[in-house]
C-alpha cells in the first residue's frame, strides 16, 4: 500500500483479531474491534457481496460438489474481480480499487479469455519437444493468475492441484470431467454444494 501512496491508519475488523492491536500500533495504524454481536456495516455488506457472487458461479456450474481448492479460488475470483471495478461511493468513480493500488488497468484480453469452471485442455510444453509425453491435460480454469502476460490458473484432473498455464483451449464439458472433479470433491470431505453460514 504505501508504494501506492496509501497509508493505512484505521482497521476495522471483529473481536477475533484484537492480538493484532500492539503489531498494527506499531505500523501506527488504530484497530477497532466490534464487540460480540456487534457488527460492522461496511465489512458485514462486503461479506454478503462475496457470498451472492459465489452462489452465483456456483448455480452456473455442472458439480454437485465442489472440491475445497476450486471453492477457495473461486472466492477469490469474486473479490478480484468486484475490486476491478470502481464501486459505488468507493475513493473514484472512475478508478477501480486494484488499479488504484497497483497502477495497472484490468485487460479484457487477458482477464477474461476464460469463464472460471469452464473444462479446458492446458497447453503443456515438454522439453525436450520431441518425446512422447502429453501435449494437453485436462483441467478446469480458476481464472486469471494476476500478471500482466495473461496466464491463468487451473484445476489439475491429474492431481486435483493448482497448476498455471499461459495456453489453453476451452471446451464443452463432459460427463466424464464432471465425475472426475466430484471425486475430488468426496476425497475432500464435501457431501453436497456449499452452504454459507453465518458466524
Amino acid at each position: 500500500l504505501r508504494q501506492s501512496g496509501f497509508r493505512v491508519t484505521l482497521a476495522l475488523m471483529d473481536g477475533e483479531f484484537e492480538p493484532l492491536c500492539n503489531d498494527l500500533l506499531e505500523s501506527y495504524v488504530t484497530l477497532n474491534t466490534g464487540a460480540a454481536h456487534e457488527h460492522i456495516p461496511e465489512i458485514e455488506r462486503f461479506v454478503r457481496v462475496i457470498k451472492e457472487r459465489t452462489r452465483a458461479i456456483i448455480n452456473t456450474l455442472p458439480f454437485k460438489r465442489i472440491p475445497r481448492h476450486i471453492l477457495v479460488e473461486m472466492v477469490k475470483f469474486c473479490v478480484t474481480w468486484l475490486n476491478a471495478f470502481p464501486s459505488k461511493g468507493g475513493v473514484s468513480d472512475t478508478i477501480s480499487p486494484r488499479a488504484l493500488l497497483t497502477k495497472v488497468q484490468p485487460s479484457y484480453e487477458t482477464k477474461c479469455r476464460c469463464p472460471f469452471g469452464a473444462y479446458v485442455q492446458v497447453h503443456e510444453e515438454p522439453n525436450p519437444t520431441n518425446g512422447v509425453d502429453p501435449r494437453s491435460t485436462d483441467a478446469i480454469c480458476l481464472g486469471p493468475l494476476g500478471n500482466v502476460q495473461g496466464g491463468y490458473k487451473f484445476f489439475s484432473h491429474t492431481n486435483g492441484k493448482c497448476i498455471t498455464r499461459r495456453a489453453f483451449t476451452k471446451l464443452p464439458m463432459p460427463m466424464e470431467v464432471v465425475d472426475i472433479v466430484e471425486r475430488f470433491a468426496a476425497a475432500d470431505g464435501e457431501t453436497s454444494v456449499i452452504k454459507f453460514f453465518d458466524v
